[in-house]
């Protein structure tokens, strides 16, 4: 059998055996969250690259069609092909959120359980750096999972652009 000593830190005792037990899972569960939010981004590039290419297509057979009547249909699928994307690359940056916050929930109950690693205090001073190197507009006001929003919503404006033009140029 396991000999446990016991340590006493901020009024609890928890047998330092059992504390790695715990950190072990805890970096299990953590690993796994972070896999989830890689899968996430994952996904969303692919999907934005998909859209990327079919939006290029689309908009290749109606500029080669002309802007008539019969392009109408492709405008509207580019226009909805835009939305999709929008939707789709949004949900996604919310999943991988989701995922980052159960990491720190995991991350904040090892530092609960090591104080003495600092976790936080490291956390805070990457943060100050990076703060430092990159300022605050790139930081904090480019958002990046905007961007790939935005992108798609081009996309959908770039439709809608086709589908106006036919509609006042074939009246």
């Amino acid at each position: 059998m396991v000999q446990k000593t016991t340590e006493k830190k901020n009024d609890q005792s928890v047998e330092s055996d059992d504390r790695k037990v715990i950190v072990e899972i805890l970096l299990a569960y953590s690993k796994e969250e972070w896999e989830q939010r890689r899968q996430s981004e994952n996904q969303r590039s692919m999907m934005t690259n998909f859209i990327l290419t079919i939006a290029s297509a689309i908009t290749v057979l109606i500029l080669n069609n002309g802007l008539t009547m019969s392009s109408l249909p492709l405008s509207i699928l580019l226009v909805l092909l835009g939305i999709f994307g929008a939707i789709a690359v949004a949900k996604l940056y919310e999943r991988g959120e989701f995922h980052i916050e159960r990491s720190k929930a995991w991350r904040d109950r090892i530092n609960e359980l090591y104080p003495e690693a600092e976790l936080d205090i490291r956390r805070k001073q990457a943060n100050t750096s990076h703060a430092t190197k990159f300022g605050r507009t790139i930081r904090e006001r480019i958002r990046l999972h905007s961007l790939w929003v935005n992108f798609n919503v081009a996309i959908a404006i770039l439709g809608f652009a086709f589908v106006l033009i036919i509609f006042f140029t074939n009246i």
